[in-house]
């Protein structure tokens, strides 16, 4: 929060509660908020305060419930603004106000009905000035958007951990997914009889939470990853075939009770979400096909239609040049 200005400049008593009041709003506050805050005051004392502190940059104003709000400017904010042209401030705020999603030349002109020169030409003075920078989205990479120099795009914009430099990281993915599978893998089996597999009761399987753990404490990425990071490569993972979810064993007590999962909870689903963490055990890949067990004739359908002449035959069969190529 922004310090009221101090008693000798120049403002009212009131002026300078209006300016506190406003700063300490993050979305702004109404002229009907400010004449039940401030005793005394009515629409058209609103009105001229709002000029004074506008013509001195200390507030700005903005759109509260869809009607017209005043949001106090910090001073350090308004030591930006002091140096910068009207037109520059009036696209400045457009680009603040798009915040980590940024905005686009045609838009700021659009909502600053400047034209596109002048427009272009207070970007280059922002962009010199070190305010303001230019990113690119992974969905439209021509197109480049806009937003303050000290604030980090959205995932929306740079895709999150899964690109670099705008280009999805396939080799990265590949090889945390394949980390992951391990990790899965080893838990979901025991270690000296790769061939057994655990009881109903087996409780070991890991959660969300816990591969997360595993991925950032082994350093298996540099990136920072959260749940939802990992929950999308498990995701991935699932539809491989690789891993599937599991519900752990249920306990006495009726189907909302899982061992380990602590207190019942109306909403858990079914599908390993335990707590809101889902859980997991891997599935054993399937070896490779075997040309003396993969013949397609044993299963073939319409095998009794096949013939050396026929319309169906050996030699016109998909499936048996395939079986040939063993």
């Amino acid at each position: 929060m922004a310090p009221p200005p101090p008693a000798n400049d120049g403002l009212t008593k009131n002026e300078r509660i209006f300016y506190d009041i406003a700063c300490k709003q993050e979305n702004g506050v109404t002229a009907e908020q400010l004449m039940e805050l401030i005793p005394g005051i009515v629409a058209e004392d609103v009105a001229n305060m709002v000029n004074k502190l506008s013509r001195r940059s200390m507030i700005e104003m903005c759109q509260l419930g869809g009607g017209l709000a005043y949001r106090g400017i910090k001073s350090e904010e308004q030591t930006k603004l002091s140096i910068l042209t009207q037109d520059e401030q009036m696209v400045y705020r457009q680009i603040k106000e798009s915040g980590n999603e940024g905005i686009w030349i045609r838009t700021i002109q659009k909502l600053t009905n400047l034209h596109q020169q002048v427009v272009s030409r207070c970007i280059k003075s922002l962009e010199s000035k070190s305010l303001i920078k230019s990113v690119k989205s992974i969905k439209n990479p021509v197109k480049k958007l806009y937003m303050l120099i000290d604030v980090k795009p959205s995932q929306a914009l740079t895709g999150g951990p899964w690109y670099t430099d705008q280009d999805l990281d396939v080799e990265f993915i590949d090889t945390l997914a394949q980390q992951i599978y391990k990790f899965i893998y080893s838990k979901s089996y025991p270690r000296h009889l790769p061939d057994a597999v655990f009881t109903a009761q087996h409780t070991a399987y890991p959660t969300t939470s816990q591969i997360r753990r595993y991925v950032m404490d082994n350093q298996i990425s540099t990136v920072e990853l959260d749940n939802k990071h990992i929950q999308e490569l498990l995701d991935m993972l699932t539809f491989d075939g690789k891993i599937e979810p599991i519900v752990s064993s249920i306990n006495m007590e009726g189907w909302g009770g899982r061992v380990g999962g602590g207190a019942d909870n109306d909403d858990d689903d079914d599908d390993g979400d335990v707590g809101g963490d889902k859980t997991y055990k891997a599935i054993k890949l399937q070896q490779a096909d075997s040309p003396l067990t993969d013949i397609p004739c044993g299963r073939c359908p319409i095998s009794e239609f096949c013939s050396e002449n026929g319309h169906i035959s050996p030699s016109k069969c998909h499936y048996y040049q395939k079986w040939l190529q063993f």
